[in-house]
């Protein structure tokens, strides 16, 4: 069934496939079936990758922001962080406009907004040097909400503004103490 290659080139034809069928269809409506039979790969590959279709894009999220908003506070600047996030997201825009449409409880979104603010918390937390107080937890939970809102009406309305316009937007609603939690040294 041509299934050579890395992993990543394996789940990367899976993720082009899923593309072309959300192009026709809702991705509540798409079958793993199908999907195996568009991407040329046994059920058996599949399950090895993802759990479920909603999974694919879950995984490309992830997949990208291991290299952007996963390193803020760590190897990248809140700023920069989300600059690279925008790039990637525009970079792959037809992918994420249609995926940006689900709203399962495991959609892109909603995965999304809660695995980035699980990282902010502990990453602030970690470079605080203590826990974070109930304020500042409330004010993370509020900007992090509208963080994810936003992006998915930018990602729905198709990703018109700049990446750079975006992080700053993204920047200036980052409460100060947050910024300087996940702040960088930079070399």
């Amino acid at each position: 069934m041509g299934e050579r290659g890395t992993s990543t080139d394996t789940k990367m034809r899976i993720v082009k496939s899923l593309q072309a069928m959300m192009e026709q269809q809702p991705l509540e409506k798409i079958k793993v079936s199908a999907l195996c039979k568009n991407a040329g790969v046994s059920r058996t590959t599949f399950y090895e990758y993802f759990r479920d279709v909603f999974d694919v894009p879950t995984w490309l999220w992830d997949y990208f922001m291991s290299q952007s908003l996963y390193q803020m506070g760590i190897t990248m600047s809140c700023y920069d962080a989300h600059v690279k996030n925008f790039h990637f997201l525009k970079d792959n825009q037809a992918f994420f406009e249609l995926a940006f449409k689900s709203n399962h409880y495991n959609s892109v979104f909603l995965h999304g907004a809660r695995v980035v603010k699980e990282h902010i918390i502990a990453t602030a937390s970690k470079n605080a040097g203590r826990e974070l107080n109930e304020q500042e937890l409330r004010d993370i939970e509020f900007r992090n909400a509208g963080a994810a809102h936003m992006t998915k009406l930018w990602a729905r309305g198709g990703m018109k503004e700049p990446p750079e316009v975006m992080a700053n937007l993204f920047q200036s609603f980052t409460p100060q103490f947050l910024v300087d939690f996940l702040e960088v040294a930079m070399g």
